[in-house]
């Protein structure tokens, strides 16, 4: 068993990859007597903050996920100025019993500046170092668990570097020489690099090679993963060729980290990220990812941005929560991989589709299968593809339509002027692309799972699709979210108002401040409090304000829990017999596109 699937992962790093062939056999052959090994803590509990995100929010999730040992990305962006929230994110995350991952991009001295410009390079990177290190210090002294400091943010991606790869691998390495000195027990990398394919691993290779030079060692290397097919992540062994830019140079192995990644960003919406299609993406990419070396997953990101989204379930921003504290589908799928991942990790035989992933796990007499259909953007994963079976893709820059043309089949291969030696490359492309539409397409996909040695006893599934496990699918939980989000102001006048009632406030003075109390929002109601100033007086209208404020934090802190505890928002239970059947050896589900599925075995009890 171990040596097919040795063979078969050596056959993808030698030689181009063929497409699957009409599936005949079982797309899975899982071997539940295999040892096991465990799956890195961090995987599948990362998340990034932008220290955005409410102390309730922090409390659901971390209840919801149990995220220990994962890394909290904390967001340090000198352009928009000096570190203010961070540190109240940093020991949220470790109430959560999280480590904190300090994300820190942009110099001081060019406060102000658009996003675009973000990356005008620091002048001096020791002296901006020395900046970071005192934010380092602050965050330390206030008690917040730092491990790590990433040392910039996407700089291959346009407006983020001022600069190309081997300037940003001289910054880097002097920078990260001068921070080790300060704090050379911190586990200091970077830089979260755009992406993980063609030009990308020139920037790797240029911070290596720096850092090599200057006598610093990064002890990880980080990048990010959006709209892309999850199984690029194994398939294409990213982890793998970054690792290798550091080892070509003369220095150690690194940790490998996602440090951000989504199903995608809003453009100016992106309803997937609302919905079921993200839960199924995030499974998919950590089922990948747990396949591979890398240690670390930081999902993008907590609760929705007020500086993007003005609605809930709008699809106009990427957070496991909403605006108000809503829970989305993503949560139940960080619920599935928590529960499955939780158990070691045993060796499992591909025969599907690199859409569909299987995460197998066993402790005694417990075991789940985990499994995940999802997808990405064709044109990526096509890219993805040829990168990673030795095509040179700077010799397609700037030829994106004709590509694009070829790939659907509306132009041939002598159009792109290309070397002949790609073409067998870019045709294995072009089938899988075929392959993905028709999986896309199906409304039904069974799974043939072979199980070998004696098959354990299915005792419970739960299911992820656009009917089952998606909160604000459901009329029910969206009417319960709409009473608890509207609802919070008007809660926390009416304890305001018990609060100053047990002080022994005059009536006639109480009736003044329930009027003005009676507002729609939170807005409204401190505007007719200050209209009462004068006849309540200062100190008892600043009472009222301070009074104000208190509670309407303790109740929008009480959303977020609330609804994560609602039964629509829970995992969808479903009956085996509907979910499971018997072929001979083998069991068959069904897995639809965008759909997840998780099954406990009971080991003690064989069919």
């Amino acid at each position: 068993m171990l040596g097919s699937i040795f063979l078969l992962l050596l056959s993808q790093a030698d030689a181009p990859q063929s497409p699957p062939t009409e599936i005949v056999s079982a797309d899975f052959r899982i071997d539940f007597a295999d040892a096991g090994r465990p799956i890195p803590a961090g995987i599948g509990r990362g998340i990034n903050d932008l220290s955005n995100a409410s102390a309730g929010v922090w409390q659901a999730w971390s209840d919801a996920i149990q995220p220990h040992d994962g890394l909290a990305r904390i967001w340090i962006d000198y352009s928009k100025g000096p570190m203010a929230k961070q540190t109240a994110a940093g020991l949220r995350a470790r109430d959560a019993g999280m480590n904190v991952f300090l994300v820190v991009v942009g110099d001081p001295a060019h406060k102000g500046i658009g996003h675009e410009q973000v990356g005008k390079a620091p002048l001096d990177p020791a002296a901006w170092a020395e900046r970071v290190a005192a934010d380092v210090r602050t965050l330390l002294s206030a008690g917040v668990p730092l491990t790590h400091v990433e040392i910039w943010n996407e700089p291959n991606f346009a407006g983020q570097w001022d600069g190309g790869a081997e300037s940003f691998g001289q910054f880097f390495a002097l920078a990260g020489k001068r921070l080790r000195e300060l704090f050379p027990k911190l586990e200091l990398g970077g830089p979260g690099m755009a992406s993980a394919s063609g030009a990308a691993y020139d920037w790797f290779a240029a911070m290596a090679g720096a850092s090599k030079e200057v006598g610093f060692t990064p002890d990880f290397l980080s990048w990010h993963f959006y709209s892309s097919y999850p199984g690029d992540l194994e398939s294409c062994r990213f982890g793998e060729r970054i690792a290798a830019t550091a080892i070509s140079a003369g220095l150690r192995k690194p940790e490998l980290i996602l440090s951000e990644w989504n199903i995608d960003l809003p453009h100016p919406t992106a309803p997937e990220c609302d919905d079921h299609r993200a839960a199924a993406f995030f499974v998919g990419v950590n089922s990948f990812l747990a396949q591979t070396e890398a240690s670390h997953s930081l999902f993008f990101f907590l609760q929705d941005g007020f500086w993007e989204a003005t609605k809930d379930y709008a699809g106009e921003s990427v957070g496991v929560y909403t605006l108000h504290g809503g829970p989305k589908a993503v949560l139940n799928g960080m619920r599935m991989f928590r529960t499955a991942s939780s158990l070691p990790m045993v060796a499992v035989e591909r025969n599907a589709p690199w859409n569909i992933s299987c995460l197998a796990t066993r402790s005694e007499d417990c075991g789940y299968l985990l499994l995940s259909n999802s997808f990405g953007q064709a044109e990526k994963r096509a890219r993805h593809y040829v990168d990673a079976n030795g095509v040179d893709l700077g010799v397609y820059r700037g030829k994106d339509v004709l590509l694009r043309a070829f790939l659907s089949g509306r132009t041939g291969w002598n159009k792109l002027g290309a070397p002949a030696k790609d073409l067998p490359v870019w045709e294995q492309a072009k089938a899988l692309l075929v392959e993905s539409r028709k999986e896309s397409a199906m409304t039904q996909r069974p799974v043939r799972l072979e199980l070998e040695g004696a098959v354990p006893r299915p005792v419970r599934a739960w299911r992820i699709d656009d009917h089952h496990s998606d909160p604000h699918d459901d009329p029910d939980f969206m009417e319960v979210f709409r009473a608890q989000a509207i609802n919070a102001p008007a809660r926390a006048a009416e304890r305001t108002l018990s609060e100053l009632q047990l002080d022994d406030v005059p009536a006639n003075q109480l009736e003044v401040v329930r009027k003005a109390l009676s507002g729609a929002s939170p807005g409204e109601m401190l505007t007719k409090l200050n209209e009462q100033r004068i006849i309540l007086g200062g100190e008892l209208h600043s009472r009222v304000a301070s009074l104000m404020r208190k509670h309407l934090i303790a109740a929008q802190n009480e959303v977020p829990t609330r609804l994560s505890r609602h039964p629509q928002a829970q995992l969808a239970e479903v009956g085996l017999a509907d979910t499971i059947r018997r072929d001979g050896r083998q069991l068959v589900v069904d897995l639809p596109p965008w759909s997840v599925l998780l099954i406990e075995f009971d080991f003690g009890r064989e069919q």
